[in-house]
């Protein structure tokens, strides 16, 4: 059995679920109510974990959630420094975890901080009104040292 396939294992133990890969070094686990996904990249030695934050169907999402999920994912201020992108009509937040001396116990603690993160954007995706611009530029703005931005 590979190092990847004893990471998993160790994974279901942590976890009490039965999470195992598939052929092509893919899983699939629910963390906090959100489905993650798992894919064991060999070129690269890492694992790269993805989840759902909204599903378009079979609609492309709204201009506006799309502009709004742009501005969330400037500089990672507000995604954790997790990616945002785009699959098909869903927007997907992803982690890239390497899995040199990666444990499954540090693999959870990334796998429910990505989760976590993934309802908090969705949740701030659908309430847009909600969000204060005010709070947004200055998320921003602390994303920068201050050694380099003087204004």
């Amino acid at each position: 059995m590979n190092k990847e396939s004893l990471l998993i294992r160790e994974l279901a133990e942590v976890t009490g679920t039965d999470v195992e890969l598939d052929a092509s070094g893919i899983c699939e686990l629910v963390a906090s109510g959100n489905l993650i996904v798992l894919r064991y990249r060999e070129t690269s030695g890492d694992w790269l974990c993805f989840g759902v934050v909204l599903d378009g169907g079979d609609d492309a999402l709204p201009h506006e959630t799309l502009s709004r999920a742009l501005e969330l994912g400037l500089f990672g201020a507000e995604t954790g420094g997790f990616s945002l992108g785009l699959h098909g009509n869903a927007l997907v937040l992803s982690d890239i975890v390497p899995s040199e001396n990666l444990t499954a116990e540090v693999l959870v603690e990334r796998l429910l901080a990505l989760s976590d993160k993934i309802t908090s954007i969705s949740e701030r995706l659908e309430g847009t009104d909600a969000i204060e611009r005010g709070s947004e530029e200055e998320a921003v703005l602390s994303a920068f040292d201050d050694r380099f931005l003087k204004v």
